[in-house]
């Protein structure tokens, strides 16, 4: 759901990060997508945002715009309180894969 990139050095500080574990500068995407891939949300912050906090966007979204999606699924480094944050706020479920 999440990828961090590199950006350029003319990419103005404000919207990009620092990610420590993969010593990455620069942005982070989150990519809501169906099965058969079509995009259904994508946000894009700075990568030292944590991805509890920044998936919580698309998937507003995705609930908002795509009211039939009803299970979500999301890569183990977004467990925890994300989970509970979708069942209780969204009515969805986020179920973790990996």
């Amino acid at each position: 759901m999440a990828q961090s990139v590199r950006t350029a050095d003319t990419v103005p500080a404000v919207t990009r990060g620092f990610d420590a574990s993969k010593k990455v500068k620069g942005r982070k995407r989150f990519l809501v997508t169906d099965t058969l891939g079509l995009l259904l949300a994508v946000h894009v912050v700075a990568v030292g945002i944590q991805d509890r906090d920044g998936a919580k966007h698309p998937l507003l979204w995705t609930r908002l715009d795509h009211p039939d999606v009803r299970k979500v699924w999301a890569e183990q480094g977004i467990v925890g309180r994300l989970v509970d944050w979708t069942s209780q706020i969204l009515g969805r479920e986020l179920g973790i894969v990996g």
